[in-house]
């Protein structure tokens, strides 16, 4: 969990083309408070968003299940190629986007926002640590990508203080799962 070193010129809002910065999200919307939203990050080489129908698929998947009942444009992938000509991406391969969806205030609407940044360069060479990141793959929320990422920020914290690169987590059962900001694979 990197903290944004490519912050996006502009965003979409709920449908506007807003500069980033301009952009608000309402103290009382329950993502702040209770961490409810999903995300989903999706690549984007040249312009075109990759697998983004399996990306969208797992996002309204887990709108569902936090009871978030919001309509995502059905030009979606045209305001994504908009927003990713608007930062300037076109050529970049891959740039990065993110679809953000909160599940809003009590009595409001949800929020969804999307943005496009290029994609955070990493060193070819990783200093990792290891626990005690732990995560849980018996949560109900194991199957989606939640905006509640706490343990990644603590986690990345403790990496600062010891000169690393990353963290690596491990399962319930102990296996090895996932970094703070990557994925790995064994071959």
């Amino acid at each position: 969990m990197r903290e944004e070193s490519n912050p996006p010129l502009f965003l979409l809002c709920n449908g506007e083309m807003l500069p980033a910065d301009d952009a608000l999200l309402p103290v009382t919307d329950r993502a702040v408070a209770f961490g409810a939203g999903v995300f989903e990050t999706i690549a984007a080489y040249y312009g075109t968003p990759f697998a983004l129908e399996k990306h969208i698929a797992r996002l309204r998947a887990g709108m569902e299940y936090f009871g978030i009942d919001l309509e995502l444009p059905v030009d979606l992938e045209q305001q994504l190629r908009e927003l990713i000509e608007k930062n300037q991406l076109t050529d970049e391969c891959p740039a990065r986007v993110r679809i953000t969806v909160t599940a809003g205030p009590v009595a409001g609407t949800p929020c969804w926002i999307m943005e496009a940044t290029a994609t955070p360069q990493h060193a070819s060479v990783a200093a990792l640590i290891t626990g005690p990141f732990v995560r849980n793959d018996q949560s109900p929320l194991s199957a989606f990508k939640t905006i509640n990422y706490g343990d990644n920020h603590a986690a990345m914290q403790a990496v600062i203080r010891a000169g690393k690169t990353e963290a690596l987590f491990s399962n319930t059962r102990g296996n090895l799962c996932e970094g703070t900001w990557s994925n790995f694979f064994f071959l």
